[in-house]
């Protein structure tokens, strides 16, 4: 069996219409109504009755209910109303945080799950066994009420747990309701504490703060107004802006146009001044410029003349300096001379004395010599010579005794032999005999055969004979036949097959001739000689002059001739020479300036020798809590920087990537009966307010 727990309800209702459109009139307090109540839900019913003048439909009433837990309390506890018409629920809070003494309730919570027209629950969270509570409980009028009505809330129930014990109270203020209406349309009026405590009037400045700290906020005539803080410090040095969190902000400017050809200061009356940079290394061997994004650039000035026939070099002092090249190659064997576009040129030296009875050549460390030739054939049949133009001739030997008795020949090894000549034909039929100066006759017989190409003779032994007719047309070189009734003469073979002669007949003698054939091709670049199967050879001549600084070449007029090489290889950041025995050598430049503020880089398609460029290394270590520098001898420095404001109502930090932070502190002291705020000089103030405030 359950047990019963008495409740004591006085049920308020407190308008909270104007008070001078709705007056309140002599709104007295009820005798506490008891109410039998069965613990877990049972339901008790009674009515109270209210005396008012009129309520317009619409209008708010109040009612306070105090809830006493016992000490036994373990669950949350849950309090259902019903109300009849004209009466329906609005809403529920805790009035602890309204000056109601509360006890051990300041976590209190009320919730109503699910309101539905004049019947609700309450649930009351947060109490602890011993707590002091009060709720108000706000109710709407469905239609008008006149004086002298009923007003009955039907059901009052208590859920779970052990016995609470329940109160309400209401409100008597001499007779009138408390009219708080400060006529302010920028404040907020309500009425605090009820019959449990003292009841006064609360004006609340309407809250305009729009949480951003870049504007002043105000009310005027009810309506927020948030204009734009003037953060302008009146000084041309920094950069004023303005942060919705912490307020103002002035950052010194850097003044930086990232212009690396220009020097960025500030002067605190005209703001930021950009002067160019002095790019001046007072070296005559530089060509000074200044690139934006890079800053001083000292190129190596170009002090080349266009002309192969001098050594461009520059001097720190002085500056281009322009040295004749020295073409002698040291080789009597060639002309040096030098060309202003093609450099050094070298031109085998001519050693022809145009004397063919000569051999020609040169010695490179004495010249040209000249020998003579041996024009001996060791044939004792030839008369041996030199002709200047020709060069050696061989000519037959003459070897003619004068008399046409005897036949005159040369032998080799011998020389000229003389034999007389047998003038005896062998012929009965002729008379044989010689005479000194017409030789032989033989005077025939006539033996006329009728044959032209027979010549009739007589045989001593046999008679008449004809012998072929001799068809002399006196021209040695030829072979003379007769057929067909005539003489036929054909041309004596003198091919040697020797293909370096050019083979020829004397008339006069009938001997072959053999003139060496011409294999001057008119070449300087080629080497002329014969062979006797293949004839005429010309072969490409050997332009030497095992140096690998040159590149040798022929000149078809001049023959053999050196031309310096380039060695330039078109990169900027080598230093080009040239090894006789290994040719080109590229040799990186060095372009450190011993300055650790700066990368040395070289371009390779510089325009002149000397490539090297100079840039300023990244100081910037991408933190804005530091101040970045670079000294040339000792580097890079990151230095904090300093973000005291001189405000004791921030709190002063650095965020790494947005830099200075100036929060505003906390000074809440969780007292709800100080006025808590922030003196920028000494920090925080906690001031009481100037009412009646009892902490629980």
């Amino acid at each position: 069996m359950f047990s019963l727990t008495c409740l004591v309800f006085t049920l308020l209702l407190v308008s909270a219409a104007n008070a001078q459109t709705n007056p309140i009139a002599s709104l007295s307090a009820a005798s506490p109504m008891s109410y039998d109540h069965t613990l877990g839900g049972g339901v008790s019913t009674s009515s109270g009755t209210i005396d008012l003048t009129y309520y317009t439909l619409g209008e708010v009433a109040s009612t306070f209910v105090k809830v006493t837990p016992p000490s036994t309390l373990t669950a949350t506890q849950t309090l259902s109303i019903t109300l009849t018409s004209p009466l329906r629920f609005k809403s529920a809070v805790s009035n602890c945080n309204m000056g109601d003494v509360c006890t051990n309730a300041k976590s209190l919570s009320v919730v109503v799950p699910s309101p539905s027209g004049n019947s609700f629950t309450l649930q009351l969270r947060g109490l602890t066994g011993a707590s002091v509570a009060v709720v108000r409980v706000d109710l709407v009028f469905d239609k008008p009420v006149s004086a002298g009505e009923v007003l009955k809330v039907t059901s009052y129930a208590i859920g779970t747990g052990a016995a609470v014990t329940v109160e309400s109270c209401t409100l008597v203020s001499k007779g009138v309701l408390l009219v708080c209406d400060d006529k302010l349309a920028c404040t907020r009026d309500k009425v605090a504490g009820n019959c449990y405590s003292s009841r006064f009037c609360v004006h609340t400045q309407i809250d305009c703060d729009d949480g951003d700290a870049c504007t002043t906020d105000s009310c005027d005539n009810g309506v927020c107004k948030h204009d734009l803080v003037d953060c302008d410090d009146g000084v041309s040095c920094t950069v004023d802006s303005c942060h919705a969190k912490v307020g103002c902000q002035h950052a010194i400017d850097s003044c930086c146009d990232d212009n690396y050809c220009t020097l960025d200061v500030c002067d605190p009356e005209t703001g930021c001044q950009h002067s160019d940079s002095d790019c001046d290394d007072y070296n005559p061997c530089t060509e000074d410029e200044c690139v934006p994004s890079k800053g001083c650039i000292h190129k190596a000035t170009c002090c080349c003349d266009e002309n192969e026939c001098t050594v461009d070099e520059c001097d720190a002092e002085t500056g281009c300096v322009h040295k004749e090249v020295d073409c002698d190659d040291g080789n009597a064997c060639t002309d040096d001379e030098c060309d202003p576009e093609k450099g050094c040129l070298h031109w085998r030296v001519c050693c022809d004395d145009n004397d063919a009875c000569t051999t020609d050549y040169c010695v490179v460390d004495s010249g040209c010599f000249h020998d003579i030739i041996d024009c001996n054939d060791d044939d004792e049949c030839t008369d041996d010579s030199c002709d200047s133009v020709k060069g050696c001739v061989h000519e037959d030997v003459k070897c003619d005794d004068y008399s046409k008795c005897s036949t005159d020949y040369c032998m080799p090894g011998f020389g000229c032999t003389s034999e007389l000549i047998d003038c005896d034909d062998g012929d009965a039929c002729t008379d044989d005999g010689c005479d000194e100066e017409e030789g032989c006759y033989n005077t025939p017989y006539d033996c006329d055969d009728g044959d032209y190409c027979t010549i009739d003779d007589c045989d001593c032994s046999s008679g008449c004979y004809n012998t072929p007719r001799k068809c002399d047309d006196y021209d040695l070189c030829t072979i003379d036949s007769c057929a067909n009734d005539e003489c036929q003469y054909t041309p004596v073979e003198c091919d040697d097959y020797d293909a370096c002669t050019i083979d020829d007949c004397d008339e006069s003698t009938g001997s072959c001739s053999y003139e060496d054939v011409d294999c001057d091709d008119y070449d300087e670049c080629t080497d002329d000689s014969c062979d006797s199967e293949e004839g005429c050879t010309n072969e490409t001549t050997v332009c030497d002059d095992y140096s690998e600084c040159t590149k040798d070449l022929c000149d078809s007029e001049y023959g053999c001739y050196f031309v310096t090489i380039d060695c330039d290889d078109d990169n900027a950041c080598t230093d080009d020479d040239c090894d006789d025995e290994i040719g080109c050598v590229h040799r990186d430049i060095d372009c450190d300036d011993f300055n650790v503020c700066t990368n040395e880089e070289c371009d390779e398609n510089a325009e002149c020798d000397n490539g090297c460029t100079y840039t300023l290394v990244e100081v910037d270590d991408y933190d804005a809590c530091t101040i970045d520098e670079c000294d040339k001898e000792t580097g890079v420095t990151h230095t904090d920087v300093d973000c005291d404001d001189d405000d004791e109502c921030t709190k002063d930090s650095c965020d790494r990537e947005e830099g200075c932070v100036n929060e505003l502190i906390d000074c809440d002291d969780d007292n709800e009966c100080t006025e808590d705020w922030c003196n920028h000089e000494e920090g925080c103030v906690n001031d009481p307010y100037p009412v009646l405030c009892v902490d629980t």
